[in-house]
């Protein structure tokens, strides 16, 4: 009778092992498909993960989540993907923080099975949102005519500064020469309601991508920083030459300088990343050193300090945000061809540490048209040029100035200036000319460019 119940038993150990269906990994089976009643809570795992409009990387990326950030998960493709290796379905997630619902890749997900509750959670640095100060209410701005400027065979880079350093900012422009790899560089004084050339200059670049005019307390004048897509250099106007002289050089897309500390002057730029995002975006290392200047040159000392991660970078400018009297490196970040996220990153001691990390939803996920810091009243704020944050998904949408402060650790909107219709066939032709001096109170030009009669048409926003 005891061997009968033996040999019972073992043939019920077998057949369970045999029939019963296999227990998986949570991490990609325990979602069913369809819509779930259950809601079902998970984690992002990784950094500047997209969040989609489907489940694809065709679909148009909605925003981006950061480690440690908190979802719900409502629903799982039907389909397991592979993407960069790793094999997982997509799900549709709502973000516990904004509300917004999209669909993210399942290797960025620790999924758990269990009804939400009012558990504590654990401490997790997730990324702060936007804040509006207030209820937006959108003002257009008037355009005030500063005058024109003719002679261009093809839209000029146009900006603003004393680059020749004789007290007064001036209108500059960079056009190409007939030259192969040479460009001429034209300031414009203002005087009497006209420009009038008050300087030109030649360089040299393999295929211009960007240009800016910035002032440093380092050699106490203003420089000028141009970039293409593997060197970035910066120049200073000699005005007795009448020439323009190169004192640094970089293997880098983006360079920009900034007081990190209250007493030393850094250079800032980044080193691409040799590994490429699976939907094709290019990240970039953060990297900064500090400066020393000698016979109007300058050159790096000291050890590089590198930020911890790489970043999506757009665009790069330091700039004192939080009035604390030292520069923070603000960033604009974003997918392949995406942008408005913004990142504030502060150098304490030896190390880069990240103050915020934000960012709006802008139309279509189009990086900003221009992004710089100015003082307003006294007070620090960053302003991009973009479409109207509160009609992101809308067509016939606006362009226009976006005004933040930073308070508390967080981005505040405080508010947003009309400029055009973002469907106006003027945006092709038009250049936005930021106004970083603190004495100048004109926060930007605006400049049209006419190809038929070769013309820049420049105006002034007067904010209302």
């Amino acid at each position: 009778m005891k061997i009968r119940w033996i040999i019972v038993s073992l043939f019920l150990v077998f057949h369970v092992l045999l029939v019963s269906p296999p227990v998986y990994s949570q991490e990609i089976t325990v979602i069913p498909n369809g819509i779930i009643d259950k809601r079902i809570e998970a984690v992002v795992t990784g950094d500047n993960v997209r969040v989609r409009t489907g489940p694809s990387l065709k679909h148009r990326i909605i925003t981006k989540v950061n480690r440690g950030t908190f979802v719900v998960v409502l629903e799982r493709s039907s389909k397991l993907e592979v993407i960069g290796g790793k094999k997982n379905y997509w799900y549709r997630i709502k973000i516990k923080s904004s509300g917004k619902i999209g669909w993210i890749y399942g290797a960025f997900l620790k999924v758990s099975v269990k009804n939400l509750s009012n558990e504590k959670q654990p401490k997790v640095e997730r990324a702060l949102p936007l804040k509006k100060k207030a209820t937006l209410v959108p003002n257009f701005i008037a355009l005030e005519n500063a005058g024109t400027i003719s002679g261009f065979s093809s839209r000029p880079f146009v900006m603003y500064g004393d680059l020749d350093n004789n007290g007064t900012d001036e209108i500059i422009t960079v056009t190409p020469s007939s030259k192969r790899g040479i460009y001429e560089l034209t300031g414009y004084k203002y005087e009497n309601s006209s420009f009038t050339e008050a300087y030109k200059a030649n360089l040299f670049s393999h295929g211009l991508k960007k240009a800016a005019v910035i002032h440093s307390d380092l050699l106490k004048k203003c420089m000028l920083i141009i970039s293409d897509d593997r060197i970035s250099q910066i120049f200073i106007y000699d005005s007795k030459r009448k020439r323009l002289k190169s004192i640094y050089r970089v293997n880098s897309n983006f360079l920009t300088l900034g007081k990190l500390d209250k007493d030393r002057n850094y250079i800032i730029y980044t080193e691409k990343n040799p590994h490429i995002d699976n939907d094709g975006t290019v990240t970039y290392f953060l990297t900064i050193s500090s400066l020393q200047s000698r016979n109007n040159r300058i050159s790096v000392s000291g050890t590089r300090i590198r930020y911890r991660r790489p970043l999506p970078i757009k665009k790069l400018l330091c700039f004192d945000i939080n009035k604390d009297g030292k520069d923070e490196i603000v960033a604009e970040i974003g997918g392949q061809n995406h942008g408005g996220g913004i990142v504030a990153i502060s150098k304490e001691g030896s190390e880069l540490h990240q103050i915020v990390n934000s960012g709006l939803i802008t139309y279509n996920g189009m990086p900003f048209i221009k992004m710089w810091g100015k003082y307003i009243d006294g007070s620090p704020r960053i302003i991009v040029y973009t479409t109207n944050p509160d009609r992101y998904g809308d067509v016939s949408t606006e362009f226009g100035f976006l005004l933040f402060s930073l308070e508390t650790r967080s981005l505040i909107i405080e508010n947003f200036f009309r400029v055009n219709k973002m469907l106006d066939e003027i945006n092709n032709f038009r250049s936005i000319i930021p106004v970083e001096s603190k004495t100048d109170k004109t926060v930007a030009f605006i400049a049209d460019y006419d190809k038929d009669k070769m013309m820049l048409y420049v105006k002034r926003p007067i904010f209302q």
